[in-house]
Formats: C-alpha cells, structure tokens, sequence
C-alpha cells in the first residue's frame, strides 16, 4: 500500500519549511556540526548548490563565513 505524498504529510503532521528558514536552522552555530561531518555535508551542500537561486546575499555572506571557517570541506575531489 503506497501512500500519496500529500497523505503521507498530513498523517505525518508535516509542512513545508520555506528554504530560508532552512537554512537559517543549519547556520546557526549550534548545527554547524552538519558541516564538519562528511556525511551529513555532502548532502547539505548538495541540498545548497541546487537551490542556490532561491538563496539572497545575507544567506550567501552567511554560508560563506561558515564554511571560510572549516578546516576541510569535502568535494567530489577528494
């Protein structure tokens, strides 16, 4: 039995979060752990790279300052 995505959001108590607020959540000092963790960063980065257009310049300044501040970020480098 599949569930429709709009059942499953509703019996799950779920809503959408605008992708500001979202991104304000993982700024915040307190997560910035989600981007020293290798497997928690690829995915946020990924997540950011494909919605970088729906991003202004206060959350790029931000996203910059918080990543200027890691010792290593993971890319598809190495």
């Amino acid at each position: 039995h599949h569930l429709a995505r709009d059942d499953l959001q509703r019996r799950l108590g779920l809503s959408p979060v605008p992708i500001k607020a979202l991104v304000q959540f993982y700024l915040d000092e307190k997560q910035e752990h989600f981007f020293k963790n290798e497997s928690t960063s690829i995915v946020l980065l990924s997540f950011l790279s494909q919605r970088w257009n729906q991003l202004g310049e206060a959350e790029w300044t931000k996203i910059k300052s918080v990543l200027s501040n890691l010792k290593c970020i993971p890319t598809s480098q190495g």
